[in-house]
């Protein structure tokens, strides 16, 4: 008689003796790789897309401006109070050589240049006995203040390329912008209707302004050794925020 065959053993056994058994098919791999291989060449496709959408200059593109608006909330908020106190042991230029942001600066101006031209009106109806609106303030103030944003920036950074100081431009637009938060907080101080109390205000807030920005200008002048460029860079930066807050005064709330 013949004896019943034994039976077979279990899959995983075989599986465990013939490891080949357990792997993919050739198709299989084949196929993956051609998948792979096919991503590969997707990415890198559009990657040569972005860069050829770029234009010749990168200032034109979105991309370029897109880091320096790069804040929330807290951000903005903690560089104003930063710029109000300037006696903190913190510096201010630390931050912003590292993440400098325009889009404080553009607020703050913008904020100031309306705060300026409806104050000024308000304060003029309390003292005269006429009220007369003039809307020639308000292009005058955003002139001004758009104007110093842009000028004074732009001329600490050719000083700082000139000496070696090494500050980017945005960090000089970031440092700058945030020093006209005090005369933002002297502009809606200015609704009382007192000429002695706007110079008050004014000069107060161009000597913390100064400050704010002394503080954070000296120390990149001492690390990079240039004590022979120091005082005409230091007076020059007191010079040039004095006459703004006069300007400002003499312009608007007499």
């Amino acid at each position: 008689l013949l004896s019943p065959a034994p039976p077979l053993p279990p899959q995983s056994a075989l599986r465990e003796r013939h490891p080949a058994m357990s792997a993919p098919p050739p198709h299989d791999v084949e196929d993956q790789g051609e998948m792979d291989g096919a991503e590969t060449t997707k990415l890198l496709d559009e990657s040569r897309a972005a860069q050829q959408s770029v234009p010749m200059c990168a200032c034109l593109s979105y991309e370029y401006y897109r880091p320096h608006f790069d804040v929330d909330t807290s951000d903005v908020m903690q560089r104003l109070q930063a710029s109000l106190t300037p006696w903190k042991r913190e510096l201010f230029i630390d931050t912003a050589r590292t993440r400098g942001d325009a889009y404080g600066p553009f607020w703050i101006a913008t904020s100031l240049a309306f705060a300026v031209a409806v104050t000024s009106h308000i304060s003029g109806w309390l003292l005269a006995t006429e009220m007369e609106y003039d809307f020639q303030q308000v292009i005058t103030a955003c002139s001004v203040v758009y104007g110093a944003l842009v000028c004074y920036p732009a001329a600490l950074w050719l000083v700082s390329r000139q000496t070696g100081m090494g500050m980017s431009v945005i960090s000089c637009i970031c440092l700058y912008g945030y020093s006209l938060t005090a005369f933002l907080a002297a502009a809606v101080l200015s609704l009382a209707p007192s000429t002695i109390a706007h110079w008050i205000f004014f000069l107060a807030a161009g000597s913390l302004s100064t400050v704010f920005l002394l503080k954070n200008v000296a120390p990149v002048i001492a690390e990079k050794n240039m004590q022979q460029h120091a005082t005409p860079i230091l007076a020059g930066i007191v010079v040039a925020q004095m006459a703004f807050g006069v300007v400002l005064k003499l312009l608007f709330y007499t």
